[in-house]
């Protein structure tokens, strides 16, 4: 997903955002990020694939040390 054209194009546009504020994904690529992954099912697909995938790492390294979860069913 960092290397997909729809992510990095954003970039280009984070100095004018800064500037002139705004949002650089809607500035890029004419919608904010919802409505463009509604519209572009390959970029939704690789959203949430990356979404998803981030989930499982980040939960197996909550789950190792919070023991807040044990009780819950």
């Amino acid at each position: 997903m960092q290397n997909d054209e729809t992510t990095l194009a954003p970039w280009h546009h984070f100095n004018e955002c800064v500037l002139e504020g705004g949002v650089a994904f809607q500035k890029a690529n004419g919608a904010e990020i919802w409505s463009y992954a509604s519209d572009h099912p390959d970029f939704n697909n690789l959203f949430n694939n990356a979404m998803a995938c981030n989930a499982r790492i980040v939960m197996k390294a909550i789950l190792s040390k919070y023991q807040g979860f044990h009780s819950l069913n």
